[in-house]
């Protein structure tokens, strides 16, 4: 018998679990577009009640915090999770600032979709005037105009592992449960 894979974290260890590591994700988003020149970085995210999540606020603050960036709160916007129209209201709100962000790292990437299409809709050129990056390497986003810079948590690296690990235990040669880390491939498109 094989014990059910769980992506993501529970307390209960007896359970196979696959963790995504958003802190060091989201973390990484920041130096990079510091490295572009930015330092006024948004944040679209999910509600912080969804797992996963508040561990990508703390990579994006650590990463503002070690580029030496002081947050400006109004940059972070929190949206529900599928409703598309919130994307659009964060948008707008970015573009009535006096000093908006001149890029916006979101927690998925049909949000940062989303935000593509309304800089098309508003004659804001991505990356140009501002540069997006996205999470989840969602098959559209490759597709998306311009396509979109995002980070890929199921990588063929995984794949292979976890196959492995089940070959390994259905012959009774590993007896304890999988926990895996995994880091997020961070895939650079012309988003960003």
């Amino acid at each position: 018998m094989f014990d059910p894979l769980v992506y993501g974290t529970i307390p209960d260890k007896r359970f196979h679990q696959l963790k995504i590591n958003y802190f060091q994700a989201f973390r990484s988003a920041v130096h990079y577009l510091v490295n572009k020149g930015h330092c006024r970085i948004g944040l679209i995210s999910h509600s912080f009640t969804i797992p996963g999540v508040a561990e990508r606020f703390r990579g994006y603050f650590s990463g503002m915090e070690e580029a030496g960036i002081l947050i400006n709160a109004n940059w972070i916007k929190t949206t529900p999770r599928y409703d598309f129209n919130h994307v659009e209201d964060a948008m707008k709100e970015y573009t009535q600032m006096t000093e908006p962000p001149t890029a916006i790292i979101c927690t998925s990437d049909i949000k940062a979709i989303n935000a593509i299409n309304y800089c098309r809709q508003h004659n804001i050129s991505v990356p140009d005037d501002l540069a997006i990056i996205g999470f989840d390497n969602h098959p559209d986003g490759e597709n998306s105009i311009p396509s979109l810079t995002s980070f890929s948590t199921i990588t063929e690296q995984t794949g292979h592992y976890i196959m492995d690990y089940v070959k390994m235990r259905r012959i009774g040669q590993r007896h304890e449960s999988l926990h895996l880390e995994i880091k997020a491939e961070f895939i650079e498109r012309n988003s960003s």
